[in-house]
């Protein structure tokens, strides 16, 4: 199965498209966990995407795709300023959170619920690619 949905570069269009993929990932023959992963990958990453890629909230437009099958991979493909998101330094997560440094948490937990991932960038589009692990 393929889910695809696209949508303005904005958080209430994200939460709309992310609402609309949840149901479709709820019918389909995921687990509650491998749902609540994705959703959480989904939200780190393209929240990244509209606070940071669009300078003075530029008009733009991010596309989420996800194979399910074999096994569950996200595509986010975007027109923001160019930025590879796994490339941010990883935050001592054993500090306590007054301690450690502020930013790069979350894209801390979406590279631990990933196999593997990889960014690219062709023609003013972005494309983040995430093999999600299984967890059911």
């Amino acid at each position: 199965m393929k889910i695809t949905n696209t949508f303005s570069n904005s958080i209430p269009a994200f939460v709309d498209a992310a609402k609309a993929i949840r149901q479709e990932l709820t019918e389909s023959d995921f687990s509650q966990a491998l749902c609540d992963d994705i959703d959480l990958i989904l939200e780190e990453v393209v929240c990244n995407i509209i606070q940071h890629g669009y300078p003075n909230q530029r008009a733009g437009e991010i596309s989420i795709t996800i194979e399910t099958s074999p096994e569950p991979i996200i595509i986010i493909e975007d027109d923001s300023d160019s930025f590879d998101p796994f490339i941010a330094e990883t935050p001592n997560a054993m500090l306590p959170p007054g301690q450690r440094e502020i930013g790069g948490l979350g894209i801390f937990l979406t590279k631990n619920r990933c196999l593997s991932h990889s960014y690219e960038t062709e023609s003013s589009r972005n494309k983040l690619t995430m093999h999600v692990k299984r967890c059911d």
